[in-house]
């Protein structure tokens, strides 16, 4: 997973608090799940996650995305694409 932005606004760039897209795997919790069962690493998904800092208030936010990646939203190099 990428660590996060520099928690040091001094000298900051605008890119260095830009939102950044992840793909993980999620585990239900659920007793009787096939997919999640304990001989499996992975979990449901991938899930599409965006992350984004925010310097005012010094923390990283999480927000659900999707199965699938918003047309309007293009992956760097940087992003996860897993």
């Amino acid at each position: 997973m990428k660590t996060g932005p520099k928690l040091n606004t001094y000298g900051a760039t605008e890119s260095d608090y830009a939102t950044t897209y992840l793909q993980e795997y999620v585990r239900c919790g659920k007793a009787n799940c096939q997919t999640c069962s304990a001989g499996t690493e992975q979990g449901h998904g991938p899930y599409w996650y965006a992350y984004h800092y925010s310097p005012a208030l010094k923390r990283r936010f999480k927000k659900y995305i999707g199965k699938k990646l918003p047309a309007n939203v293009e992956l760097s190099s940087h992003d996860g694409n897993s």
